[in-house]
């Protein structure tokens, strides 16, 4: 565990290297499970070239955003990057380092965006002392394309690094791309750099990544029956069950763009994308005179959902653009479709994106030793005990949006709400630097409780924002927290947080 909280916060410093993009920032971590430094640094050996071995790649690691994919090689750490969409691969020892990062705004050229990498370089201030040197080649997809290298002091490990940096295209996207390891050992990393560069996937080359809208924007319906939440725009009108089927159907106020989600039997994904495939272009099924475009996958659930687009007509013979998609779910399958009137498709595609990112499926979870019960998301870490006293920590893969139920002894939630304030604006307890206001009262067993939110830093001087309450239960109290890094976890996080909170009950 300490190990991937010490790969966390250097992943946040290296991606200073890549990007000047704001992005999020990794949930708290208890003091207690924090290594002795607030930036923590992995140890600095004088470095030693290895004896040079032949370069081979053990896996693939696919970014779970746009779908960037890239070979690694043995014993190397690939993840998604901290720091905007990307990823970052680290070596053993981490001090070889390839970091990703894809370009999406408007009006981006390649020439522009590869001097302004150079001029976030200098103003990132993790290096000192930097010289550039222009004219080397970086070869990516096929092609060698310019590059500039680059020689500066790590202050953070006191050492001499090295590094070369580029630009590529990546569909209609830019894809700024570093790889830097100490100077002495630039001869024994280059190949490896060179042999992942090689292995990146190439996009088609209309590909645009399309950034999810805001979740703080739309509200979040959560279905009892399916065991699933999904958030939409705020305008949109209310969830409401499909016109057939079980299931649910999302709407804008004129129903030229939708999302319906059926819940139906089947276990087989990819038999069930060909059986609707077959159907309509047998001119039966939701749309007709279609023309399908290639399979594909879909993000969905955190899998890779078959999926496959199309145009064709409606019921009414309008033109529409559509999507349809199946992932299992609960020992059913959900048939996902998503369609708009063609000349409202593009347009549509942040929200209709949004709508299957936001999608949430929940787990039941059970505890016996403290006699409670709640739901999850499905694609959350397994429930576990928290690092000190006796409850239940949630967590989402990257451990960046969380929440605790501590049970512990007590009586007053007034008096442990009091308690609590007053250890955090003393500079001790979770969270530091804090600023905190009443929240709006959320329902836990049964009843409206008061809570606190806040916002502050964690032992690693990361930005946090958290909320937490005190409820009576069972001649003990619980103490909940929830918090998450600020940007796209705590947005996350108040998707997910107040249907835990409702669903706690005693078992």
């Amino acid at each position: 565990m300490k190990r991937n909280l010490w790969l966390v916060s250097l992943i946040l410093l290296l991606a200073l290297v890549a990007s000047c993009q704001p992005a999020p920032t990794p949930s708290p971590v208890p003091p207690t499970r924090v290594p002795p430094t607030a930036t923590p640094i992995p140890p600095t050996p004088t470095p030693v070239p290895p004896t040079p071995v032949p370069v081979t790649l053990v896996g693939t690691f696919k970014e779970p955003n746009a779908g960037l994919e890239i070979g690694y090689p043995d014993k190397w750490t690939a993840v998604a990057s901290i720091k905007g969409v990307g990823i970052t691969v680290l070596s053993e020892d981490w001090q070889g380092v390839y970091i990703s990062t894809l370009r999406h705004e408007e009006g981006l050229t390649r020439e522009a965006d590869l001097a302004e990498m150079k001029a976030d370089l200098i103003a990132g201030k993790a290096f000192s002392n930097l010289e550039f040197a222009d004219g080397a080649k970086t070869r990516v997809f096929g092609e060698d394309w310019d590059s500039y290298t680059w020689k500066g002091h790590y202050d953070a490990v006191k050492m001499d690094y090295t590094g070369r940096d580029t630009v590529v295209p990546y569909g209609k996207n830019l894809l700024r791309i570093t790889t830097y390891c100490p100077v002495d050992l630039w001869s024994h990393y280059e190949p490896f750099f060179a042999k992942m560069l090689d292995s990146m996937a190439a996009p088609a080359a209309d590909f645009a990544y399309v950034p999810p809208p805001p979740i703080t924007e739309w509200s979040t319906y959560t279905s009892s029956e399916f065991g699933l939440s999904v958030s939409q725009p705020a305008d949109w009108i209310a969830v409401g069950p499909p016109w057939e089927g079980k299931g649910l159907w999302l709407n804008t106020p004129d129903y030229l763009v939708s999302t319906i989600i059926w819940v139906q039997d089947g276990t087989d994904p990819k038999a069930e994308l060909t059986k609707w495939a077959e159907t309509l272009q047998g001119g039966k099924g939701l749309f007709n005179a279609v023309t399908l475009d290639a399979a594909k996958t879909t993000k969905i659930l955190g899998v890779d959902a078959p999926s496959q687009t199309g145009k064709g007509k409606n019921a009414f013979g309008t033109d529409v653009h559509f999507l349809g998609a199946f992932v299992p779910h609960a020992g059913k399958m959900l048939y996902i479709v998503q369609y708009a009137q063609s000349d409202h498709w593009e347009a549509a595609q942040s929200n209709l994106a949004g709508i299957l990112s936001s999608l949430v499926a929940w787990k039941n979870y059970t505890s016996a030793e403290h006699g409670l019960k709640l739901i999850y998301p499905s694609t959350w870490l397994d429930p576990m005990a928290p690092w000190e006293g006796k409850g239940i920590w949630l967590n989402s893969p990257d451990y960046m949006t969380s929440l605790i139920v501590w049970v512990q002894e007590g009586t007053d939630p007034k008096a442990e709400m009091a308690r609590w304030v007053e250890t955090l604006e003393g500079g001790k307890g979770l969270f530091t630097g804090v600023t905190l206001k009443d929240g709006d009262p959320v329902k836990i067993l049964g009843e409206d409780r008061p809570v606190k939110t806040g916002t502050g830093k964690n032992a690693m001087g990361t930005d946090v924002e958290f909320g937490a309450s005190f409820v009576p239960f069972g001649g003990k109290m619980l103490y909940i927290v929830w918090y998450a890094g600020t940007g796209e976890p705590a947005k996350t996080g108040h998707n997910v947080w107040p249907t835990i909170l409702t669903s706690l009950s005693k078992s």
